[in-house]
């Protein structure tokens, strides 16, 4: 089943890594197409291309629950803040995309190991446009080597940065010369479609200038689950609602608090654009409860297709 990658992006971004960015290896790039090279590359055509990033392997989580805590490290916390930017949304023309009728899955009342959970797409659909469901939204990327489009969930986490998964902004694989980064990075949040299949940005669309991932996904030959699948990003400011001025996403937007090892226990609010609801082109939310300890410096929530991942963004 395709799916986009999650990004567990609540009032509460709870996390359950011990490893802060800035106590781990990262690997950054700040090389990349400009901005306008970004927003020249994604033509109409290219945005309706784009598909799911597909996960690598997958390894084996235990069958058996553990609610011990997936790691004992330090919690640092952020609090989250709505937009200080105010006014309609402005609906930038993206792409045309059909809904098919027949291309949805009917979500269950439980996973897999029978955890209760909550699936729905948000609602009404204007509600989208408003904190904290604006804060979240659709990253499309590129991969240089194989040509393709992709797409993935990501959250805006501070005045200027995105976060997301590591394996939506980096290539990971276990020989060094076989690794890299994905380019023309385009956020959109608040991603909608407005009928009959208008695809709009409603907050407009940001390039990014910095992408940063850590060494344990970088290097860890792109199987999952992952110690730290997380990436952040810089989104370069831009003039996006009325005026002149320059203005950082995070005051477009608002963003999300975050707070590092409490995902057990914990009630989990998942925000994003899976694939095999809506066909991708409507926000979704899971409300959930942290199940088990999936190893690795990982949490699984209820949803079991949905590995909450460690992320310190300190």
């Amino acid at each position: 089943m395709k799916r986009i990658g999650l990004v567990v992006s609540a009032l509460l971004f709870a996390c359950s890594g011990g490893q802060a960015f800035a106590q781990s290896a990262t690997v950054a790039s700040a090389v990349g197409p400009t901005a306008a090279q970004v927003r020249a590359f994604w033509t109409p055509a290219r945005l309706a291309s784009a598909v799911p990033m597909e996960l690598g392997s997958k390894g084996q989580l235990s069958a058996t629950p553990s609610f011990a805590a997936a790691n004992n490290g330090p919690q640092v916390s952020g609090a989250g803040a709505a937009p200080t930017i105010t006014g309609g949304p402005v609906n930038e023309f993206l792409y045309n995309a059909g809904v098919s009728a027949n291309s949805e899955v009917s979500p269950s009342a439980t996973s897999s190991t029978g955890a209760f959970f909550t699936t729905s797409r948000v609602f009404p659909d204007s509600a989208t446009l408003s904190y904290p469901w604006r804060a979240a939204g659709k990253l499309f990327f590129h991969d240089p080597r194989t040509n393709g489009n992709f797409i993935c969930s990501a959250s805006v986490l501070r005045p200027r940065l995105i976060v997301t998964a590591g394996h939506c902004v980096y290539q990971a694989k276990p020989a060094s010369g076989t690794r890299y980064f994905f380019n023309n990075f385009l956020f959109v949040p608040a991603f909608r479609q407005i009928p009959p299949a208008a695809s709009v940005a409603p907050y407009c669309s940001w390039t990014t200038a910095y992408r940063i991932t850590t060494g344990a996904w970088a290097s860890g030959g792109g199987s999952v689950p992952n110690a730290q699948d997380v990436a952040l990003m810089e989104a370069t400011d831009r003039t996006c609602t009325a005026g002149s001025t320059l203005q950082k996403i995070g005051s477009v937007t608002g963003f999300y608090g975050y707070r590092t090892n409490s995902l057990i226990p914990q009630s989990i609010t998942q925000i994003g654009y899976p694939a095999n609801l809506d066909q991708g082109l409507r926000m979704e939310v899971t409300w959930a409860q942290s199940f088990d300890n999936g190893g690795n410096n990982t949490v699984r929530t209820a949803r079991s297709s949905a590995v909450a991942r460690a992320a310190a963004p300190g």
